[in-house]
């Protein structure tokens, strides 16, 4: 029921009630208070990782960008991989657990799962087969350029939803 008010022997209505407005923590109900219904369950989070490679006017270097701390725990729900112009290029992304940083290892489960370019300039998978997804907090990531064709600049991004 919206609330009435006169002014100056105006009346004035909002459309907005005492219980609807948003900055309301509390709503009185039959003359109590009760707090506001909080989340039950958090909600999701989900951060991308990009790892980049530029050869300005050449194709750029093929090796492996320096290594990426996990700073949490999460799950790998997707990649993508884009480039400048259309071309070919493949992309290892693999995983040294925090316990021993210095040995990597692929995560994803084949050369057929791999980020992969071919004559094109955009690809992703919004699902992973075969691919380790689960990655604990203090883990590293490396993402691995084996080889390219043609484009000059080229993006990888992984999604990550954080573990609650």
């Amino acid at each position: 029921m919206p609330i009435h008010s006169k002014n100056n022997g105006r009346e004035s209505r909002s459309l907005l009630t005492r219980m609807e407005h948003p900055r309301n923590a509390y709503s009185r109900i039959a003359g109590l208070e009760k707090k506001r219904d909080r989340w039950k369950e958090p909600v999701p989070q989900v951060s991308g990782l990009n790892a980049s490679w530029d050869g300005l006017t050449e194709v750029p270097d093929i090796g492996a960008r320096p290594p990426w701390r996990v700073p949490f725990a999460c799950s790998l729900v997707a990649w993508s991989l884009s480039a400048d112009v259309a071309g070919s290029a493949v992309i290892n992304v693999k995983r040294a657990l925090a316990a021993t940083p210095g040995t990597f290892t692929s995560i994803c489960g084949g050369s057929a799962n791999k980020p992969t370019l071919t004559s094109q300039a955009y690809a992703e998978s919004l699902n992973l087969p075969g691919w380790e997804t689960h990655l604990e907090a203090g883990d590293w990531l490396l993402f691995d350029l084996e080889s390219v064709s043609t484009m000059h600049r080229i993006t990888l991004a992984l999604d990550l939803r954080r573990d609650v």
